[in-house]
C-alpha cells in the first residue's frame, strides 16, 4: 500500500502542474474583461501556438507483437498484508472565505488504513460548489456557479492511538485540484469558440482533529484544518493566469465511515 500512496503523490503534483494548452490566448484578465455584460466591442481574443508546443510521435507499445509476452519478471507482483481499510465521508466549509469564493458546501470520500503504528493513510475525493464574491470583479465575468474538483494524500499521526473515545490525531495533506467555471458571454479565438474553463492547481494543508469514536468497525469525529491554494500559470483555454493568486483559508469538517 506504501508503494502505491507514493507514486499516487507523485502522479498528484503532476497533475496539478499540468493544466495548460498548446494555444497561446492572452492574459486570463483580459478573457474575463471581454466576458462581462456590460462590454460592448468585439469578445475575440489572441489565438496564436505556444512555441514550445511539440506533438510527439506515438510510440509502439513494448511485447505488442511478441508471441512469448513480457518476461516473467514484468509480472511480478509484492506480498500484501492484511490493513483495517475504512471508508469515510466528509462533509465541511470554510471559517474564513476566500479572496474569489464563498464555499456553502464540500464534500469529501476517504479510503485508507490506520494500522501502521500509530499512523493513518488515506486516498481521499472530492467536490466544492462556489458562489463568487459579489464585490470581486470575477463576478461580472463568470457564471455564478463554479466548482472545484480535487484529489490527494492525507496523513495522520495518533499520539493515543489505543484510546477509543476522544482519540486526537494530527494530520497532512497533499491534494490536485481543478477549478471549473463558464464564462457569461462566449469569447472568439480563431475558429474556436469558449464557453466554459478550468484552471489546475496544487494544495497543502495541515491541521488536527478529534475521533469521537473508534472501535474496529466504526468511527466519527471532527477536523479542523488550515489550508493553502496554489494555482497553475495557464488555463485549459490556453489564457495566462493573472487572475487567481495563491491564498489560504481554515476549513472545519465532520466524518464518519466504517471498516470493508
Amino acid at each position: 500500500m506504501n508503494k502505491v500512496l507514493f507514486f499516487l503523490l507523485i502522479a498528484l503534483i503532476y497533475v496539478s502542474c499540468t493544466t495548460g494548452s498548446p494555444r497561446n490566448r492572452g492574459s486570463l484578465s483580459d478573457a474575463m474583461d471581454k466576458s462581462r455584460d456590460d462590454y460592448e466591442d468585439e469578445r475575440t481574443v489572441p489565438d496564436e501556438q505556444d512555441e514550445w508546443y511539440y506533438d510527439a510521435p506515438e510510440e509502439e507499445p513494448e511485447y505488442e507483437d511478441s508471441e512469448e509476452g513480457a518476461p516473467d519478471y514484468y509480472y511480478s507482483s509484492y506480498p500484501t498484508e492484511a490493513q483495517d481499510v475504512f471508508i469515510l465521508l466528509r462533509g465541511g466549509a470554510s471559517l474564513v472565505s476566500d479572496p474569489y469564493f464563498d464555499n456553502p458546501l464540500d464534500g469529501e470520500v476517504l479510503i485508507g488504513s490506520s494500522s501502521e503504528g500509530n499512523f493513518g493513510f488515506f486516498l481521499f475525493a472530492g467536490f466544492k460548489a462556489l458562489t463568487v464574491q459579489k464585490d470581486d470583479d470575477i463576478y461580472e465575468s463568470i457564471e455564478n456557479k463554479p466548482f472545484i474538483l480535487h484529489c490527494g494524500l492525507e496523513t495522520r499521526f495518533y499520539p493515543l492511538k489505543d484510546w477509543t473515545l476522544f482519540s486526537p490525531y494530527l494530520t497532512g495533506r497533499v491534494s490536485a485540484f481543478v477549478l471549473a467555471w463558464s464564462y457569461k458571454n462566449a469569447l472568439i479565438a480563431g475558429d474556436d469558440t469558449i464557453y466554459t474553463d478550468f484552471l489546475s492547481g496544487f494544495g497543502f494543508d495541515a491541521g488536527a482533529g478529534v475521533d469521537l469514536i473508534q472501535t474496529e468497525q466504526f468511527r466519527a469525529g471532527v477536523l479542523l484544518l488550515p489550508q493553502g491554494f496554489l494555482f497553475g500559470v495557464e488555463t485549459a483555454e490556453g489564457f495566462n493566469n493573472d487572475v487567481f493568486d495563491a491564498y489560504g483559508t481554515v476549513r472545519w469538517s465532520a466524518e464518519a465511515g466504517f471498516r470493508i
